[in-house]
């Protein structure tokens, strides 16, 4: 099935009918990233801070192409593709943005019990994709794909690691020395 109201892309995501502005919010972006993670990396590559910088430096990327694809794509079953994956690719920078905040600010690596959970709560998602409580279906008339129920799941868990996060940098704020004595 093909969206009709516009040609299809070149190269997966080169289109004259997509806004210019999200070329340049998507693809600078990206590549920047990447050549971040890339420099921090290189630099030390036996760090964990490094390493998940690039994670999700790799991440990110992956995430503004599959963005890219889906504003710019025709083709039902490329969308329904990239549309499937793209919420979980952005819960994985979330988790993995809580990841790096422990270890770089802790100089350590999480404790495994975390690992766990959040990759308990990252593996239901990941079960549920193929399914129809993901995207039940394909609407001709906007080009996109139907989401079902488990967006729920993902806007509770993009919740959940955003208060984790900011509940964590608040206590760590509060446990830091106010300032030098004079």
């Amino acid at each position: 099935m093909f969206c009709s109201d516009i040609p299809p892309p070149v190269y997966l995501i080169f289109s004259n009918f997509t806004p210019h502005l999200l070329y340049y919010s998507h693809i600078p972006t990206a590549i920047i990233s990447l050549i971040l993670g890339i420099f921090v990396f290189s630099r030390n590559k036996n760090s964990i801070t490094a390493r998940l910088l690039f994670a999700i430096a790799i991440l990110f990327s992956l995430w503004s192409f599959f963005d890219l694809i889906l504003w710019t794509n025709v083709d039902s079953r490329i969308i329904m593709f990239y549309w499937s994956l793209i919420n979980f690719v952005g819960m994985l920078v979330s988790a993995f943005t809580v990841y790096f905040a422990y270890a770089f600010l802790e100089n350590k690596d999480t404790p495994f019990r975390f690992k766990l959970l959040f990759g308990a709560l990252l593996s239901i998602y990941l079960i549920l994709i193929p399914t129809k409580l993901n995207i039940p279906g394909f609407t001709l008339a906007t080009c996109e794909a139907q989401q079902g129920i488990i967006r729920n799941y993902y806007y509770f868990l993009e919740s959940f690691f955003s208060l984790w996060l900011l509940a964590y940098l608040i206590k760590k704020i509060k446990d830091s020395p106010r300032g030098v004595e004079r």
